[in-house]
């Protein structure tokens, strides 16, 4: 079927301590295959709960790498003691991440002396990003805030994220042939003749959005 790839390439942790299988150190590591967008989800959870264990509730730079394989800390020697905020976005990113990423940014203020947006490059996404704060600055606070919403609830704007949803399902309806958007209409069990409109059919369970997003 024509339309957008999934980029977002897949690689080897173990399940227990996140690491790849040249640095796990587990007696009985059990390796599984994940998305990287889905290891580096795993491992900001663990680096968040050891900074708890320490005091800390959020990341400190120096102890931040987006995925097992990198190395903590890497390209801001003078950021080491700044906060990271629990949001990334990629090139791969889908509209939950790029929605999330964008309300944390104004919800901290936008950049400033004491918010900074770093991206860099990297071997599985081509490149990430991630907000960095000021520690004991009301910018940190905000931070803060930020961590405890998501995690009571892994979206910060409904509104947004469903609003990105929808778009992002229109422009993959756009790049399907008509003969693509029949077997989509089939496999979702809604009327073929939608495949005729510039937009994609709504049908009550939000089957045709769904496989539209890939999920």
């Amino acid at each position: 079927m024509s339309g957008k790839f999934d980029t977002n390439p897949t690689v080897t942790i173990c399940e227990n301590c996140v690491n790849p299988p040249n640095t796990c150190g587990c007696d009985s590591p059990e390796f599984i295959p994940v998305p990287l967008d889905e290891a580096h989800r795993m491992l900001s959870e663990i680096q968040a709960f050891e900074a708890r264990q320490e005091g800390e509730t959020m990341e400190r730079y120096s102890k931040h790498a987006p995925t097992g394989l990198d190395p903590a800390g890497a390209f801001l020697d003078d950021r080491q003691d700044w906060y990271v905020v629990p949001v990334i976005q990629t090139r791969d990113s889908g509209p939950l991440d790029t929605s999330n990423f964008d309300n944390a940014t104004e919800m901290l203020g936008g950049e400033g002396d004491d918010v900074e947006v770093h991206r860099f490059g990297h071997w599985g996404p081509g490149w990430y990003e991630i907000i960095i704060v000021r520690p004991d600055t009301p910018a940190a606070a905000a931070a803060s805030k930020i961590e405890s919403a998501l995690e009571d609830y892994p979206v910060l704007n409904e509104e947004d994220f469903c609003q990105r949803e929808h778009d992002e399902a229109t422009e993959t309806w756009g790049f399907y042939s008509i003969a693509d958007r029949v077997g989509l209409c089939q496999e979702a069990g809604v009327s073929v003749f939608a495949a005729r409109h510039d937009y994609y059919p709504h049908d009550d369970q939000g089957r045709v959005e769904c496989l539209l997003l890939g999920n």
